[in-house]
């Protein structure tokens, strides 16, 4: 970049330049209103964010659902677009392609624990995306059912993501009963 290129960006983030407090909080920084409004990354208004927040969970799973509903995990998918070529496949099953929508919505992981913790009521659907299935918990009329619903899912995908990488990084086969002994403890704290 030039000096009067870098001179010219200057002028343009002054006050009288043009540039409003609000451009750093579009998701593309240009406020032009072509922002994606499936991109969550942005500071919009999002009504998962402040259900995330309230929540009786700790904070780092706090953070990791906020990430998740995002989609902004470091998942295989992700990563594939980041690092280049490398094998997606998901390394709990080995079936499908590793995404947060597979791993937290469609892994059959997942529907084995929401059964056993959850009970069969959220099971509807044999394929839903990750945030569909918290936009579900979250459009539930009893705030005491709503809040431990997504305490108890929240608990359910930190599971998931625990038992992942501990496969990718620990080389440890994942374990449904662990799984179910680390959501309890979670829920019962």
């Amino acid at each position: 970049m030039s000096v009067l290129e870098n001179d010219t960006k200057q002028k343009s983030l002054t006050v009288g330049g043009g540039y409003e407090p609000d451009d750093a909080f579009s998701s593309d920084g240009d406020n032009d209103g072509d922002d994606d409004p499936s991109d969550r990354s942005g500071g919009g208004k999002d009504p998962t964010s402040q259900s995330i927040w309230i929540l009786k969970t700790p904070l780092k799973i706090k953070i990791f659902v906020w990430w998740l509903l995002r989609n902004r995990l470091l998942t295989k998918d992700r990563l594939r677009t980041t690092t280049g070529p490398e094998e997606e496949t998901c390394v709990l099953c080995a079936s499908a392609p590793e995404s947060c929508d597979h791993l937290f919505g469609n892994y059959v992981y997942v529907k084995y624990l929401l059964f056993n913790v959850a009970g069969p009521e959220l099971l509807a659907e044999p394929q839903i995306k990750a945030r569909e299935l918290w936009i579900r918990l979250l459009s539930q009329g009893n705030v005491k059912k709503r809040s431990k619903g997504l305490s108890t899912l929240s608990a359910i995908w930190w599971a998931i993501w625990t038992e992942r990488n501990n496969t990718i990084f620990r080389s440890t086969p994942p374990n449904p009963l662990c799984s179910l002994d680390r959501i309890n403890v979670l829920l019962n704290n």
